[in-house]
């Protein structure tokens, strides 16, 4: 048998190849070659990478390959002979999701980030070696996402359950074919309101906000998450939380500078020092966005604003500088003013919340950071200036949506105070 001819489909024309007429994954970090098992009747491969990742229904085709008379793997065409992952690399087959990075699971230590010398560390290639599925809401039934319904159509006419398929033999100098159709239902997460974190402190408080936000996390689809936790080491409750979440993550811990404000600015010149060495020759469109772990994220922030920022998009952010919200001012879909209540001269007046710059900007102007020059400055603008751009040229969302909603709030996990026994729970 031989798989071959894999095509991902979103229901509505566009498809995707993942595994071509030789049997080989065409893009590693989506689906590798497929496994087969010794006796060559059955193969395999897991991903947790989702291709059209914001549609609730994704269409699976396959073509498979049958030698009835031959015991030998249909004399060399199986197992695929493929080339290895640095080829798979070098070919791209199809253009990827905005937002779809390599897989990334890791919890090393990386505080020679904060040095400047060469960096031997590399992304991880693999994803976490356990991974559960989060309870789901879909009509009356809750279910894992990683168990979806699968419907196996034979030839694209009928459905063909595995106890009743039956495919002629053929003769020896044929090699029969079979269309496998499968259509995978992606369940729909019953929560509304997404949470997710860039920057965690140890304590208590902080892993409650961890555990509250990064199982729905998976549920942005193509994305991978940097997690600085500011302190000397790992807290094993967030790492425990990352692997169960599904997400492709890299877990780091670093100190604050000497010199800088205790309000993760090391942390963020961490990440954007990992993102612009790993991610140089990445070139297939992605955004970076700072998280906190004192905001609430709806997952439409990250589905309808930040997927589709081309340059630098800006929207409202709720609670923020003791504002109610504060929000770019749009005439006629250009940024021309700031409505909030600090400091509205500032020439780019909005929250770490409240923007995302596109990756090619990143690595352009590949000296822009959270320097010692914004110390005595506010860091959101200071940042963004280094990047030659202004208020004009940048992206507004949210400010014609009817209502106008906010999809990010400032919100914080507080101990008001708790006591009395763990009676052998994990609380820190």
């Amino acid at each position: 048998m031989l798989v071959q001819n894999c095509y991902v489909e979103d229901m509505q024309g566009n498809k995707i190849l993942i595994i071509d007429q030789n049997g080989c994954g065409v893009d590693q970090y989506v689906l590798s070659t497929p496994q087969y098992t010794r006796d060559l009747k059955t193969a395999f491969q897991e991903s947790h990478v989702f291709k059209f990742a914001e549609k609730t229904v994704t269409r699976f085709t396959c073509q498979l390959r049958l030698c009835m008379n031959h015991d030998n793997g249909c004399e060399g065409i199986t197992p695929p002979k493929c080339g290895s992952v640095a080829d798979e690399d070098a070919v791209v087959h199809s253009k990827p999701l905005a937002l779809e990075p390599p897989p990334i699971s890791s919890t090393e230590n990386d505080n020679d980030m904060l040095s400047y010398g060469p960096l031997d560390k590399k992304p991880p290639s693999i994803s976490p070696k356990s991974v559960h599925g989060v309870p789901t809401a879909f009509g009356k039934n809750q279910m894992n996402r990683d168990k979806r319904q699968l419907v196996l159509v034979a030839n694209g006419t009928h459905e063909m359950p595995p106890r009743e398929a039956a495919v002629q033999r053929a003769s020896s100098d044929n090699l029969p074919e079979l269309d496998v159709v499968g259509i995978l239902r992606v369940l729909d997460s019953p929560e509304d309101v997404e949470y997710f974190e860039e920057r965690l402190k140890g304590g208590t408080a902080e892993e409650a906000s961890a555990l509250t936000c990064l199982p729905n996390g998976m549920y942005i689809g193509l994305i991978v998450t940097v997690i600085i936790l500011d302190g000397t080491s790992k807290v094993a409750a967030v790492e425990r939380i990352l692997i169960r979440s599904g997400l492709r993550y890299v877990y780091f811990t670093a100190t604050t500078e000497p010199g800088f404000p205790k309000r993760g600015w090391t942390h963020r010149n961490v990440a954007l020092r990992y993102i612009r060495r790993h991610y140089k020759d990445y070139g297939r469109g992605a955004v970076v966005y700072f998280a906190d772990d004192d905001n609430s994220y709806d997952v439409r922030l990250f589905n309808n604003y930040i997927r589709n920022v081309k340059a630098v998009g800006i929207w409202a952010v709720g609670l923020a500088g003791s504002a109610l919200v504060e929000a770019p001012h749009v005439i006629n879909g250009t940024i021309t003013a700031w409505d909030v209540v600090y400091a509205p001269k500032r020439r780019f007046a909005t929250d770490m919340a409240g923007f995302a710059i596109n990756l090619e900007l990143i690595l352009q102007f590949d000296s822009a950071q959270f320097s010692r020059a914004c110390i005595k400055t506010v860091p959101e603008s200071c940042f963004l200036e280094q990047f030659n751009i202004t208020k004009e040229s940048c992206e507004a969302f949210g400010y014609d949506d009817e209502p106008k909603e906010i999809l990010v709030w400032h919100t914080k996990t507080k101990n008001i105070g708790t006591r009395g026994e763990k009676h052998g729970y994990v609380i820190e």
